[in-house]
């Protein structure tokens, strides 16, 4: 699979390092997890989606969703517990696209499984 710039999409486990729950300048609430793959030195983000908004006739609120598809992914009960969580990853060198269960085939793409349906859901 190719992003939309043409560069293939690997697939590889990761470990899940550190985690952000931010609420950026009293407006945006963003969740972002840290990743570290195989060989500790390639690493990278995955995240800093705004989750809710101040303004909520403009945008819907996934962050129950996706805090909890983060979590279930992670197979955590708590988020502090997502660290030290080895996870599957979808990425290219620029960006996350999803993430995954290591065991089971649980994928989570943000695009896919939720801002494209806030979308539809907003255009009928």
């Amino acid at each position: 699979m190719k992003d939309k710039y043409g560069v293939e999409i690997e697939e590889c486990n990761a470990i899940v390092t550190d985690y952000s729950l931010y609420l950026y300048n009293g407006f945006a609430l963003t969740l972002t997890i840290g990743l570290k793959y195989g060989d500790g030195f390639e690493c990278q983000c995955f995240g800093d989606w705004v989750l809710q908004s101040a303004n909520k006739k403009e945008y819907l609120s996934p962050a129950g969703f996706y805090i909890k598809r983060v979590m279930e992914i992670c197979g955590a009960e708590n988020i502090e517990d997502i660290v030290g969580k080895s996870i599957r990853v979808k990425h290219t060198s620029n960006k996350v696209y999803a993430i995954g269960n290591i065991i089971d085939d649980d994928w989570f793409n943000p695009v896919e499984d939720l801002f494209n349906k806030i979308k539809d859901n907003k255009d009928e």
